[in-house]
């Protein structure tokens, strides 16, 4: 507990809070007063905070409680683990607010968020308010734009806009995560929109159907929350426990592109943003995980997504289409397995382009870099180039044994 203020938390109830803040909680004890602190901190005083402990076996709920003894504003749901997105559920059945919002509980968010955001809504009657957010690594301290999560290039000259309005693939100008957009909760409600209950990648679904059902949408490039990474105990981490969920969410949202009878306008987009979903979970997953999921790709998913069926021209990054040639090209041979000889080829290819004069640094065309940043960037791609190095050379004498 953040003792120094306490001078700022709550002592009676907010009767009629114009926000709900839904906080799944798992086994978060180490990053959870952080997260509180920056919530109980808002300048935006009439919310409540609602703590779903999914079975927690650390000091989680311990800690919710004490916060909760302290501010009437949070409330305590204590439930059998499951999963985030039936904790996440569960909290919005207990909302009572115009607004819902949904952090996690490892990340924290900047003191203004919810008084940006709600004003910003208000301002503009809006069914979801996006924001930019930054990247906190838990192992050196630094923190630094998440430029990726939101394609600012692909949004329309207008505050207020749909998916339509894209200049691009819809599904793929904003990540399908939900820390870092602001929704009304009569149109989460109207819409019947839930979070899948599943282990990982429960709200992929949610955030892509909500876009595409959202007939108001605004952007806020204001940096108002902080993603943490590099925590071996966030769901991120460990996805390879669950390396089918993706799939599900995935397909899911092809259903609600059927249901909306839309999916022949959406296919082409629905492949690429597939496609995309399947080469970043399988770059990112450990091993054990990662190499059935390559199997389980090359033998039914791709063709069920319908992403073999298409030459070059049909994907919009050359990279993607680059990595699903190398996934379906790789073959088994001296003992190597088809996937470890697809991680060779691709780790080979990454070194390469780091390598490579001409493609050494990786800045858009539309780019402009001041100094710090490039010097930056240089830094970034020599550690790259000694860290594929490594990974080469252990997965070389991985192979040999």
């Amino acid at each position: 507990m953040n003792y120094e203020k306490k001078e700022l938390l709550k002592t009676t109830e907010i009767q009629s809070p114009v926000v709900s803040v839904v906080l799944p909680v798992y086994n978060a004890a180490e990053f959870l007063p952080k997260c509180l602190d920056s919530l109980i901190s808002q300048t935006l005083e009439e919310i409540e905070i609602i703590c779903v402990n999914d079975g927690s076996t650390d000091d989680s709920l311990s800690i919710i409680q004490d916060y909760a003894g302290v501010d009437r504003r949070i409330i305590c749901i204590d439930q059998e683990n499951t999963n985030a997105g039936k904790a996440r559920n569960v909290g919005m059945e207990r909302a009572s607010g115009k607004y819902l919002y949904f952090p996690d509980a490892d990340d924290y968010a900047a003191s203004n968020l919810l008084q940006k955001a709600y004003e910003t809504s208000e301002e503009y009657q809006t069914d979801i308010c996006v924001f930019a957010s930054s990247m906190f690594d838990s192992q050196t301290g630094n923190v630094r734009p998440y430029r990726s999560s939101v394609r600012v290039s692909m949004l329309p000259d207008k505050k207020v806009f749909n998916t339509d309005d894209i200049n691009g693939n819809p599904l793929r100008c904003f990540v399908g995560w939900a820390w870092d957009k602001f929704y009304r909760r009569s149109f989460v409600t109207e819409n019947h929109l839930q979070f899948q209950e599943q282990r990982t990648t429960n709200d992929l679904y949610f955030v892509m159907a909500s876009l595409l059902k959202a007939e108001r949408i605004t952007y806020l490039p204001d940096c108002l929350y902080y993603q943490r990474r590099n925590n071996p105990q966030s769901l991120t981490e460990t996805r390879h426990l669950s390396w089918e969920c993706f799939y599900h969410a995935v397909t899911k949202v092809r259903s609600e592109l059927i249901n909306m009878g839309i999916y022949d306008r959406y296919e082409k987009h629905f492949i690429n943003f597939a496609l995309r979903r399947c080469i970043w979970n399988l770059t990112t997953m450990q091993d054990e995980g990662a190499a059935i999921l390559f199997d389980r790709l090359r033998e039914e998913w791709f063709d069920d997504l319908g992403i073999k069926d298409h030459g070059a021209e049909f994907y919009d990054d050359p990279g993607d289409y680059e990595q699903l040639m190398l996934i379906l090209q790789a073959t088994e041979h001296e003992g190597c397995s088809a996937y470890y000889d697809y991680v060779i080829r691709r780790l080979k290819l990454e070194n390469q382009k780091l390598t490579d004069p001409k493609r050494r640094i990786r800045i858009s065309p539309h780019e402009v870099l001041p100094q710090d940043l490039l010097i930056k960037r240089l830094i970034w791609n020599r550690e790259q180039r000694i860290i594929l190095s490594e990974k080469l050379k252990q997965l070389e004498e991985k192979l040999k044994k």
